[in-house]
């Protein structure tokens, strides 16, 4: 995950006012769930404890999330509300059928106010908001299970725009104004493989 350093100077592409950003978090999950950096940790959760798979397409190993054991990894708080942010993610789907929904990164507050990353009916999903309102971005490509893809989420806070990347390609860009997330600092869990949505209750990853 990235934070964005803004500045008055426009780089890349016109896209954003973006100066540089910073890697706030970077789990690798070589055999362990703690935060590359050194600044988070990871706690395992569920059914059995999850494990590791080997090989993973980058680094050593890749951490194992079965969503019918309920595994997933609660991970340091990042704050992401009120600003610009990057989540990136490799993701190698193992389930049966694309017709579910299985969460792949959650944040939220003491109010239940989410933000909501998943993969529905093979499509990756965004919201800000729980999955509330008609604001939640749905990507474009059906994905394939058995292989490996790189999905990144960008939002800009200048810009009130969310985007969705996968493997290095735009697949959707968000229509409209699309506010930052509001979520607070109070009583936030942050989560790598489940999500919490109004619409879908808590969800897992599978893969």
């Amino acid at each position: 995950m990235t934070a964005s350093v803004c500045s008055t100077t426009t780089c890349i592409g016109k896209e954003t006012p973006y100066h540089s950003s910073m890697v706030t978090a970077l789990y690798t999950f070589d055999g362990y769930p703690n935060d590359w950096t050194g600044s988070g940790t990871g706690i395992l959760f569920g059914s059995g404890i999850p494990g590791y798979a080997n090989p993973p397409y980058v680094g050593l190993e890749a951490i194992s999330l079965s969503s019918v054991s309920s595994q997933y990894v609660q991970i340091s708080n990042v704050n992401l509300a009120q600003q610009s942010c990057t989540i990136e993610v490799w993701l190698y789907i193992t389930t049966g059928s694309l017709t579910s929904d299985y969460g792949i990164f959650g944040q939220c507050d003491s109010n239940n106010k989410c933000i909501c990353i998943s993969l529905r009916n093979g499509r990756f999903i965004v919201s800000f908001d729980s999955m509330n309102t008609n604001t939640t971005l749905a990507g474009s490509s059906i994905m394939l299970v058995n292989t490996w893809i790189h999905l990144a989420v960008v939002y800009d806070a200048t810009l009130y725009q969310q985007q969705i990347y996968v493997n290095g390609i735009i697949d959707i860009v968000s229509n409209g104004i699309v506010a930052p997330y509001q979520g607070s600092t109070t009583g936030v869990v942050t989560t790598i493989g489940r999500t919490i949505s109004s619409a879908y209750g808590t969800t897992y990853f599978n893969g």
